[in-house]
């Protein structure tokens, strides 16, 4: 299955080439030497992106003010990925940062 094409470039020749999703793939596995993907990057951005925020935000003393501050977290990466918030805490924020 092809990949999303992702963006062109003219060579020396002035031909015009294209470079999908799964080119990028395929060259991520071969440099890694592992079943990685570019999404395995972008969910480690998020996560990482995610703990940053947490911490910048500082503590919190009641349960509101917890939850008022995982909602900016997650608005943080979302403005970082260019996503929305729901789309980065289902796909791009491991789980376990929010838990912690």
């Amino acid at each position: 299955m092809p990949g999303k094409e992702l963006f062109e470039y003219y060579d020396s020749d002035g031909i015009i080439h294209s470079i999908d999703s799964g080119m990028v793939n395929n060259y991520i596995r071969t440099v890694t030497g592992g079943e990685f993907t570019a999404k395995d990057f972008r969910t480690w951005a998020g996560t990482v992106s995610a703990l940053i925020a947490f911490n910048n935000l500082g503590g919190f003393e009641t349960t509101t003010e917890m939850n008022q501050k995982v909602i900016a977290a997650f608005d943080i990466v979302a403005k970082q990925l260019g996503n929305t918030r729901t789309v980065c805490r289902n796909y791009y924020i491991h789980p376990i940062i929010v838990d912690l």
